[in-house]
């Protein structure tokens, strides 16, 4: 499976095994998971709505050492092949799939059936320097970018060893086809692993998803109209890993992603990329996690 025929990747043993543990401990040590949210009383007093995520200046990752990833020969060959010369990280950060005991009960009433229950409007401002999630619908990293062309990948860098327990990514290969589409996605379960995915009422594919296990060291990279998302890990596992968004240089001639681009049938770009909240206030409009129920 390749990033031209499939738009998504997999690199077995990409980074040192040494290096992924190094930078983990230093998440774990810095980090008591339980002790990160506010009240419910705090909360109700000034409600955040919108999802709150890590930005520059709050970003724990911008704290520690990445040298191993951005400065590894092997990474800078694989992303100028993918997207040409003189690249620029979008957006790098931690991701945590938290195990359900660590949330709050209250916090779980609030996220039930979320398409995308971003738990950082939940978490005290000086632990937002994470991107903590329970379960998250299948959705297209586009998602973030309404107007943006699909220029960019998605590298996903597991730290530790991920189990079919751990909270996953489950991946649809090849579903970039259809293109940038709005969120949520209509996607009907067939048989196990197999679902249809409509562009419109008429006009669907076949897919079979992929879940993501691996051990630590693996890379993971797709072009961000691919569908992908995971289920909620089960008690006594969480994980934490690292994504980091790459878009190539808009002036030089780019690599493999044009001429994966060539053969999307839709939209490279969409103007409104959700319907599932209101864009002013964040709030909730619809629910209804297909990949929680379904999957």
């Amino acid at each position: 499976m390749s990033f031209l025929d499939s738009a998504f990747e997999i690199k077995k043993n990409f980074f040192n095994k040494k290096d992924c543990k190094k930078i983990l401990n230093l998440v774990k040590k810095n980090r008591d998971f339980n002790k990160i949210w506010i009240s419910e009383n705090d909360f109700n007093k000034n409600k955040i709505l919108k999802t709150v995520n890590p930005r520059p200046g709050r970003n724990l990752i911008e704290k520690l050492d990445t040298k191993f990833i951005f400065s590894n020969p092997k990474f800078i060959e694989l992303i100028n092949k993918i997207l040409g010369p003189k690249w620029k990280v979008l957006d790098y950060k931690f991701v945590a799939a938290l195990e359900k005991k660590m949330v709050p009960n209250w916090v779980q009433k609030k996220i039930e059936d979320a398409f995308i229950p971003n738990l950082g409007r939940f978490v005290k401002e000086n632990y937002r320097d994470i991107t903590y999630f329970r379960g998250i619908d299948f959705h297209q990293d586009i998602i973030d970018f309404p107007h943006k062309k699909s220029d960019f990948i998605t590298c996903y860098i597991y730290i530790e060893d991920v189990d079919k327990n751990s909270s996953p990514l489950i991946v649809f290969p090849k579903s970039h086809i259809y293109g940038a589409q709005k969120f949520p996605h209509k996607i009907n379960k067939v048989s196990y692993k197999i679902y249809k995915y409509f562009k419109n009422n008429k006009q669907y594919m076949k897919l079979k998803s992929k879940e993501l296990v691996g051990k630590s060291g693996t890379l993971y990279f797709w072009h961000p109209c691919i569908l992908h998302g995971t289920q909620p890990t089960i008690d006594n596992k969480f994980r934490v890993s690292i994504r980091i968004l790459i878009e190539k240089n808009q002036i030089l001639k780019s690599g493999i992603i044009d001429d994966v681009n060539k053969n999307i049938t839709g939209r490279l770009s969409v103007k409104k990329s959700r319907s599932d909240i209101d864009n002013k206030t964040g709030k909730y409009l619809i629910k209804g996690n297909f990949i929680n129920k379904n999957y």
